[in-house]
């Protein structure tokens, strides 16, 4: 008869996953100087005119949601850094031929203190993202709402699979993406 006590190792299966991505852009500072430019330049032109494109935010400044395509040479330089990655993510996610993520929409978001961005997702749209191009130390993080709502009334103590929001910290140059049904916010 055989002694030895045979080890039961656990090991879960991921059912269910909610992709998130958060890359550091290399060289980012030379980009964002010019988008930081461009970004303040179109503020104050809408503050002459007396514009604000918010959708989510409190306290805060959106751009208008095309600015990808302004001929401004630091926005050109981004978003031509930033098509590899999409099509590199594309690689990775999608499972059909001929499709492909595509820059469809963006926008700048200025934040001062005291700035919020509101719980909400991007409805036709299949990912988001948010790019730092500035994120002063004590600015707020971005926050990833948990979609599983059913698990939320559990009477099971807190654990790695029940928390209601996720903030995920990052830094200027960093580019977080994620399914553009997550809900999601920006801390005050």
């Amino acid at each position: 008869m055989d002694t030895k006590k045979q080890e039961t190792k656990i090991k879960p299966d991921i059912l269910f996953p909610t992709l998130v991505v958060c890359v550091k852009f290399p060289d980012c500072a030379k980009v964002n100087e010019g988008l930081i430019k461009l970004a303040r330049r179109l503020q104050e032109q809408d503050g002459k005119a007396k514009l604000n494109h918010n959708c989510s935010g409190k306290n805060t400044w959106q751009s208008m949601r095309t600015v990808h395509e302004l001929k401004d040479p630091a926005m050109k330089k981004w978003v031509e850094s930033l098509n590899p990655l999409l099509k590199d993510w594309a690689k990775e996610i999608l499972e059909e031929e001929n499709f492909a993520l595509e820059l469809d929409s963006s926008w700048f978001n200025i934040n001062p203190p005291g700035g919020e961005n509101n719980p909400h997702i991007h409805p036709g749209s299949m990912w988001s993202g948010v790019y730092y191009v500035d994120k002063p130390e004590g600015s707020g993080n971005l926050q990833l709402y948990d979609p599983i709502t059913q698990r939320h009334p559990l009477r099971e103590p807190r654990n790695k699979v029940r928390k209601g929001t996720m903030d995920i910290k990052s830094e200027t140059g960093g580019l977080i993406m994620f399914p553009a049904w997550l809900q999601h916010s920006v801390e005050v």
